[in-house]
């Protein structure tokens, strides 16, 4: 695997830094408008209201060393148009030598609880989330530091 256009914990920190929540979802198809099928399946992971919010998303583009970079940024306007039109998106592409059309994606998709509830509902749906699932917060939480 190569990375074509890479996208490091830097670029990741600064658009998901300060986010409280994220999802994540992952899509995979093949075939001539695989990459963007399988963009469009990754999306498919949330649900309307969580895309809605989203002011921050990475993707993750793995695929043939023999896809058009056109198709894969036609696919990132496809995610673009599913989220809050101002969000910040980062992307990057890597070349697998075992797909041979289409591809894989990853996106990860955050957003600052703050900006979509008031500062009382955002803390008790912090604390809820918090309460079941500590780890994907604790996670989040872990590298505001750094």
């Amino acid at each position: 695997n190569s990375s074509y256009i890479h996208v490091d914990w830097s670029d990741i920190k600064a658009a998901m830094g300060g986010n409280d929540l994220a999802w994540s979802g992952a899509g995979q198809a093949e075939g001539t408008d695989g990459i963007v099928e399988a963009a469009k399946r990754a999306m498919a992971s949330f649900s309307n209201d969580s895309l809605k919010m989203m002011n921050a998303v990475c993707i993750s583009f793995a695929c043939s060393a023999h896809e058009k970079l056109q198709k894969v940024t036609r696919a990132v306007d496809e995610i673009r148009a599913c989220v809050q039109p101002d969000a910040m998106i980062v992307w990057g592409m890597m070349f697998d030598g075992q797909i041979d059309s289409g591809g894989e994606v990853t996106v990860i998709g955050s957003v600052d609880a703050r900006t979509v509830f008031d500062s009382a509902a955002a803390d008790c749906l912090m604390k809820e989330l918090i309460s079941r699932v500590p780890v994907s917060y604790t996670h989040l939480r872990a590298h505001e530091t750094e």
